[in-house]
C-alpha cells in the first residue's frame, strides 16, 4: 500500500461513495449472485455492475434499452491474485 490507503469490506445493501471520482456503488445481488452497482453521482449516462465473471456497462442516453449492456468484459475475479 501506498499513502493512506484503506480496505473496506462491503456486506448486502451497504454503499459506498467515493468524492474523487463522484461515484456511489451499493453492494446488491441478482439471481442470487452478487455484485457491485456503481453510478456516477453528478451528471452521467453510465452505470457499470461488477460481478464475479466480469463488468458490465450500461449507456443510459436514450434511446438505449436500459436492461442491456453495451459493453461487457468477461473475466473472472480472484482473491489474492490466486
Amino acid at each position: 500500500m501506498i499513502g493512506s490507503e484503506r480496505l473496506y469490506t462491503i456486506r448486502y445493501g451497504d454503499v459506498i461513495r467515493c468524492a474523487g471520482t463522484a461515484t456511489r456503488c451499493q453492494a446488491t445481488g441478482e439471481g442470487g449472485l452478487p455484485q457491485l452497482f456503481c453510478v456516477h453521482t453528478g451528471r452521467s449516462r453510465f452505470q457499470v455492475v461488477f460481478n464475479s465473471y466480469g463488468v458490465k456497462v450500461y449507456d443510459l442516453r436514450p434511446p438505449n434499452d436500459g436492461f442491456v449492456s453495451d459493453f461487457a468484459l468477461p473475466g473472472e475475479f480472484t482473491r489474492n491474485g490466486k
